[in-house]
């Protein structure tokens, strides 16, 4: 009895032992790849829909505010009144832009907002292209959302010391490619907000930020052990590099699970491989040959990208991890609630083989 006591208590230690051992060697691997330690007391929340929340820290807000104008795009009119408030009574609110106003950004910017936009001649020159960044809105400079997917879809809320790490890859990238000026009001002190850890890289150039993210994503997937599970946005396709990386892990045993919006005939290989390929829109049992002409009745609609490594490496917006400053979580709690959404949506995905 003693003996079959000691071995039922030494599972579980035996256990914690592996998860430390995999956190351990995806910070190292992190560390590595994008040349800072990882950034602690921090809390992540993963948020089903962003627009109660984003709406809630418009409402409080009494000093700053800097969003991307990408979420205006799908924005109800109650957000698009929050904002108009909050400019009224004197927030300082940035609103970082593009070529091609949003709804409602020319109305922000009567009401007193900033509106930052490409210079004249680089709203039609073709050179340097500059994809859209993941949306991003920063309350007070305490709280910080990303919203891959926009207002009605899940988000990401941060609290932290990290917070003001976005917030100057914002004032950075405004720096360096629109106008007119932007002066962001003091930082306020960023006290601890949870036991979270996670990092979130500010490159000295968006090429380099593109280089070191992707880098960590294929270095997390080539230190995987246990599983991975992978959502790509829509119309998004996993390239060479991902593939590879992806076909290495299913064959070494890591189990795999890749959630897609598209076909394409390379994946037939990772299934052979052993990984679970399935299309998002199409209904469960479709098979997964050529395009869908239309979504699904009975099927959820398109999420965004995330991927989640061990249960640990989770991020959000991957792998369009390029441009903009992305955080990188490492954390088991945050790991089991992205998983747990991938979950959801890998459910409720087309199962079939990819032709």
């Amino acid at each position: 009895m003693a003996s079959q006591h000691s071995s039922g208590t030494a599972r579980p230690r035996e256990r914690r032992h592996a998860e430390l051992e995999a956190e351990q060697r995806h910070a190292r691997a992190l560390v590595q790849c994008l040349g800072q330690p990882l950034c602690a007391g921090n809390q992540a929340r993963w948020l089903d829909e962003a627009l109660p929340a984003l709406l809630d820290a418009v409402e409080r807000s009494r000093r700053q505010l800097q969003l991307d104008q990408a979420l205006l795009r799908d924005a109800p009119t109650a957000l698009h009144q929050a904002l108009l408030s909050a400019a009224r009574r004197g927030v300082h609110l940035a609103l970082r832009g593009g070529a091609h106003l949003a709804p409602g950004a020319e109305a922000l910017r009567r009401a007193g907002a900033l509106l930052g936009t490409p210079p004249r001649w680089q709203r039609w020159w073709p050179w340097p292209q500059h994809r859209s960044a993941l949306p991003l809105l920063v309350a007070e400079g305490r709280r910080a959302f990303i919203a891959p997917g926009g207002t009605r879809a899940p988000a990401l809320l941060l609290e932290g010391p990290v917070v003001p790490t976005l917030q100057q890859a914002f004032l950075y990238d405004w720096t360096q490619r629109l106008q007119p000026a932007l002066a962001l009001p003091p930082p306020l002190l960023q006290p601890v907000a949870g036991a979270q850890r996670l990092v979130a890289v500010t490159p000295a150039h968006p090429q380099g930020a593109q280089q070191a993210l992707r880098g960590a994503l294929l270095q997390a997937l080539a230190v995987a052990q246990s599983r991975i599970r992978l959502a790509l946005g829509p119309a998004e396709k996993p390239g060479p590099a991902l593939l590879r990386a992806l076909y290495q892990a299913a064959w070494r045993g890591v189990d795999v699970q890749l959630l897609l919006s598209r076909p394409g005939r390379a994946l037939a290989l990772l299934q052979r491989a052993g990984a679970d390929c399935r299309l998002q829109g199409a209904a469960p049992g479709r098979a997964m040959s050529g395009w869908p002409r239309a979504p699904s009745p009975d099927a959820p609609p398109l999420g965004p990208a995330l991927v989640v490594v061990d249960g640990l490496w989770a991020a959000l917006g991957t792998p369009r991890l390029c441009d903009d400053p992305a955080p990188v979580l490492l954390d088991p709690e945050a790991g089991a609630a992205f998983e747990l959404q991938f979950k959801r949506r890998f459910d409720a995905a087309g199962a079939g083989v990819v032709a």
